[in-house]
């Protein structure tokens, strides 16, 4: 009661007049009783039934409670509202007319009948006239059963009706299709195969002779012949020209609808062919028939479902294309259909990224593993080419979705695109092995669960640093914990053959020496004990431990700065002291101390200390 207050009104008093009126919801009274309020009333029967259609033979039949499913299922009683004109007496004339539903109202008369009137007639049984779909009327089998259940007559006298076929009637609706592709598919009723739609039937094909019309094609779930599905969503008489095939149809345009039909024709060429995406820069090495694995169907099916694209200078391959998730360059779009080009070479390659040193060494068709396998020449597409400097290789650009440098897209794609794996930027990447020559360009480099990348892409994942204690202590990435030193270290694991890092901490050694004037240098210079007291004065000059301490003495023969040209000998000190790197207090600054101290010792403290060391076996003095 409250709804009917809100929506018809406390003082509805039915009437044709009233009953057709439009209320609130913008339908008419009658629609609104019939759709919403019949089920308050315990026979369905609402005030305003009287101008309802009752599309039973015997109006006692009618159940207007029953249910009857049109798409969506409704009460018969809603269904008669909503969907027929109100029909006081059925004609010829009034049953071939068109219902809100674009179907005659004796096809939808037909329909209800077996939901609603008890399976008996509807009141346009009358005027359902013998129907010969038939170009020749003797090949008619009306009693045949077409799909193994319908006869040829029932679907023909109540979907097809008579009526004199062209383009535009055989392109009339019949239920969920149009009259052609109900007769394509009622084609077994005619002896010899011909319906009288035949003549307007739409040919997808360049070549109208490569049309396969009982070639099976699978269209989402449905899987049907070429005739049904083309019959199905092409119009009868399609004529298609550059501004036909640019005409939307369906929700695409013409020349994509017809890609999804290539594999009908034996060619692979629909007739708007010359107006879809061609991705190759020599545009007679395009194959549409080529498998993309990747994508699971044909470069021509692809091409259908792209948007058209310019590919002719490079400001057009550098513009944006809507791929429907995201925006890519035109560029991209063809690199990523090279393997739709008999040379692998796709529209945008003079413009794209070639990542080698030298331009010979690009391998176009190899295929990079990461991201699920693409061809090089896809990978280049999806950058511009630039003059390799320190600025433009350290550039962030956007690829493949995300923000990074040019250097790194070089080097992901060196290892896999250039012959030599000598690429662009390989002079503006860190050497991050200690000893460049143990790093591995072939290897592979993975932190965690992330993207498995050559090595050779991994090491331009840094900015160059100049490696000491506080930068290798530094974040490696903005935003991450993970510290440079703690990101080498698994990159000097898996890419330097193990060997270490520029940020491994290394032995720092510190190098000198001094001169001994000894009463037997010879002897002196080969006497261990000798050996062993000199490398006990340069330990504790310099303040470090003797195992850091390596001495080589040498006994040298010069000419004495006197008159009498005396030859003089002398034993030639050289030490190395090798500071280890895990040193408490920095091994850097222990060998900077190390070596101030040995720098200030003057020779008289160097004298004293060794005379004390070597005893009474040598005179020896520190010059």
């Amino acid at each position: 009661s409250d709804a009917m207050f809100m929506f018809v009104g406390s003082s509805f008093n039915a009437s044709y007049e009233t009953c057709m009126e439009v209320g609130n919801m913008e339908m008419t009274h009658k629609d609104t009783l019939a759709a919403y309020f019949a089920g308050c009333c315990s026979d369905s029967v609402h005030v305003c039934d009287d101008f309802v259609t009752n599309p039973c033979a015997d109006p006692d039949k009618f159940s207007p409670a029953e249910y009857v499913n049109l798409g969506n299922w409704y009460t018969c009683g809603s269904a008669a509202a909503l969907f027929f004109p109100f029909i006081e007496k059925p004609t010829a004339e009034i049953c071939a007319n068109s219902t809100p539903i674009d179907v005659t109202v004796m096809l939808l008369s037909d329909h209800l009948a077996k939901s609603c009137c008890s399976g008996e007639d509807s009141f346009c049984e009358e005027f359902k006239v013998e129907v010969n779909p038939c170009v020749n009327p003797d090949a008619y089998n009306a009693s045949h059963l077409y799909d193994g259940e319908t006869q040829c007559s029932d679907t023909a006298n109540t979907y097809i009706g008579v009526f004199e076929p062209d383009a535009d009637t055989c392109s009339e609706r019949a239920g969920s299709m149009s009259k052609l592709g109900l007769l394509s598919i009622m084609r077994s009723c005619c002896s010899d195969q011909v319906t009288i739609c035949d003549a307007y039937a739409p040919n997808p094909c360049e070549n109208t002779a490569a049309f396969n019309a009982s070639q099976t094609m699978a269209m989402g779930s449905s899987i049907a012949s070429c005739e049904a599905f083309v019959s199905y969503y092409i119009p009868a008489g399609l004529e298609t020209a550059e501004d036909t095939c640019a005409a939307s149809i369906m929700g695409t345009t013409t020349a994509n609808l017809l890609a999804f039909f290539m594999p009908c024709c034996t060619d692979m060429a629909t007739k708007c062919s010359e107006f879809t995406l061609n991705p190759c820069f020599d545009k007679a090495a395009y194959e549409p028939a080529t498998f993309l694995d990747t994508f699971e169907t044909s470069c021509g099916m692809i091409a259908g479902y792209l948007p058209q694209v310019n590919f002719s200078s490079r400001e057009l391959c550098l513009e944006t294309v809507d791929l429907g998730e995201q925006m890519m360059p035109s560029s991209y779009v063809a690199g990523m259909m090279s393997e739709c080009c008999a040379d692998k070479i796709p529209a945008c390659a003079a413009y794209t990224l070639n990542p080698c040193s030298s331009a010979d060494d690009l391998e176009m068709q190899a295929m990079i593993a990461m991201f699920g396998g693409m061809t090089c020449a896809a990978a280049g597409s999806g950058a511009s080419a630039f003059t390799p400097s320190e600025e433009t290789c350290l550039a962030e650009v956007e690829y493949m979705g995300s923000k990074v440098r040019n250097s790194v897209v070089t080097q992901w794609m060196g290892h896999s695109c250039c012959g030599n794996q000598a690429t662009l930027c390989e002079d503006y990447v860190m050497q991050l092995c200690w000893d460049w020559e143990s790093f591995n360009t072939s290897a592979l480099f993975h932190m965690g669960n992330e993207t498995e990348l050559p090595c050779l892409a991994a090491a331009a994942w840094l900015e160059p640093f100049t490696a000491d204690a506080s930068t290798c202590a530094a974040p490696a990435f903005e935003g991450k914990d993970m510290t440079k030193i703690e990101f080498l270290n698994t990159f000097a694991l898996q890419c330097c053959g193990g060997a270490d890092s520029v940020c491994t901490p290394q032995p720092v050694k510190v190098t000198g020496g001094f001169e001994i004037a000894a009463s037997d240098p010879t002897a002196f210079a080969a006497d261990p004990q000798a050996v062993a007291a000199v490398t006990t004065v340069v330990a504790e000059s310099a303040g470090v431990p003797e195992d850091y301490v390596n001495v080589t003495l040498d006994a040298a023969r010069r000419l004495a700065a006197n008159t009498a040209r005396r030859l003089a000998t002398t034993v030639q000190v050289s030490y190395v002291i090798t500071v280890p790197a895990d040193v408490d207090g920095d091994s850097a600054a222990v060998a900077e101390a190390a070596g101030v101290a040995m720098e200030s010792q003057a020779p008289a403290n160097l004298t004293q200390s060794l005379a004390a060391a070597v005893g009474d076996t040598y005179e020896v003095n520190v010059t």
